[in-house]
């Protein structure tokens, strides 16, 4: 995976920072505005196109959540009106930004990777809101 890539291309310059990498340093956890749907909400049994039979369809599987983006409101810089840095990221109840180390990072990658399998476990369920989109193929 990409994550992977960035890890053993940082290994390959610094190998002898690998152990303070993995569990010294510390990354912080993405906060987004858009949240993925309960599934009951966002599979539709639509028509075929010849109109003879049913098949299940995934659409809009994600939302902008309202009140995420008004936490997001509490970060925006007052010259420009843009959001700052800090908007994008988990804020504990104190206010400061959620960090852990890389090694708890994909570990916790591999557990929802493992529990975000589809019906067969044959593959991981994708939510990138583009009904079809293969993309493996399309980058």
């Amino acid at each position: 995976t990409y994550c992977m890539d960035l890890i053993e291309s940082y290994l390959q310059i610094y190998p002898d920072r690998e152990e303070k990498f993995l569990y010294d340093e510390l990354l912080p956890y993405f906060y987004s505005s858009r949240v993925v749907r309960p599934r009951a909400q966002k599979y539709v049994l639509s028509r075929s196109y010849n109109g003879q039979w049913h098949h299940v369809r995934q659409l809009h599987p994600t939302f902008e959540d309202p009140s995420r983006l008004e936490q997001m409101r509490h970060y925006v810089n007052d010259s420009s009106g843009w959001y700052k840095t800090e908007a994008h990221y988990h804020h504990n109840k104190g206010g400061t930004i959620v960090e852990s180390a890389p090694i708890a990072k994909l570990f916790l990658l591999a557990t929802v990777k493992f529990a975000t399998r589809d019906a067969y476990g044959m593959g991981i369920e994708y939510e990138g809101g583009k009904p079809g989109w293969n993309d493996a193929m399309n980058g």
